[in-house]
């Protein structure tokens, strides 16, 4: 190939170890388009929906129940979150399904965790719940430009996430969303536990979240990267 689009500058070092020089290798982050804002009526709808209060904070997890995604480690957080709080009205709303369902939910279960914990299955329109909560996590192993972080923060949700893949390339920590080590359930929990807890925090992430998106992450800032590309390619062949 004349050149290779890879999605993060993680990937490209795989690319790399298979013979394809840096020259020919151009990173082009997914990207995803500004939704407009869902009204409080629609919030207000979809907590009643799932049956939470208006007040009760909401993390959601959106994804493929499989391994990599982490997901168990989220409920182990989850876990300590409730224990040091135990009036907690935290609820941890899951959004999507896969080969790990059937042992996520036993694991909920056999963690005391089925008051705060709801698995939706598919859901085709996600940007109600990213209207409803209040944080989403991203927990995985292993990640490319994850559509899931881009599209909350378009939201203006805050966002948790592993420091994997390229999504340290989307997430400063601490200026438009929080990064943190995969498998450190000590650490996911804190984390979580810091953004729920500080508004002043959670406003911050969402407004620096929402500028990250307009600024790289745009339909047109895709547009215009992919077809210099294009351009590059085609002037080569000349």
């Amino acid at each position: 190939a004349s050149k290779v689009i890879a999605v993060c500058d993680s990937f490209t070092r795989d690319l790399r170890k298979i013979g394809v020089s840096s020259e020919r290798i151009s990173i082009l982050h997914n990207s995803v388009e500004i939704p407009e804002e869902l009204s409080f009526a629609v919030r207000a709808s979809q907590r009643q929906r799932l049956g939470i209060g208006t007040l009760d904070p909401i993390i959601l997890s959106v994804g493929r129940l499989s391994k990599e995604k982490g997901h168990r480690f989220l409920l182990e957080a989850l876990r300590l979150t409730i224990e040091r709080n135990p009036t907690s009205r935290l609820h941890l709303v899951i959004a999507g399904d896969g080969p790990q369902r059937s042992a996520l939910q036993t694991q909920a279960t056999n963690l005391c965790l089925e008051p705060h914990v709801r698995f939706m299955g598919h859901i085709a329109d996600v940007y109600p719940l990213y209207a409803a909560s209040n944080l989403l996590v991203l927990p995985s192993e292993s990640e490319g430009s994850p559509n899931v972080i881009l599209e909350a923060m378009a939201a203006k949700l805050p966002v948790v996430a592993t420091a994997v893949g390229g999504v340290p390339e989307i997430i400063q920590s601490g200026e438009n969303g929080m990064l943190v080590t995969y498998g450190d359930i000590e650490a996911l929990s804190n984390t979580l536990e810091e953004v729920i807890s500080n508004e002043t925090l959670q406003k911050q992430l969402r407004n620096n979240g929402f500028s990250t998106i307009q600024k790289r992450f745009s339909v047109g800032t895709y547009v215009k990267t992919l077809l210099s590309v294009y351009e590059s390619v085609m002037a080569a062949a000349r």
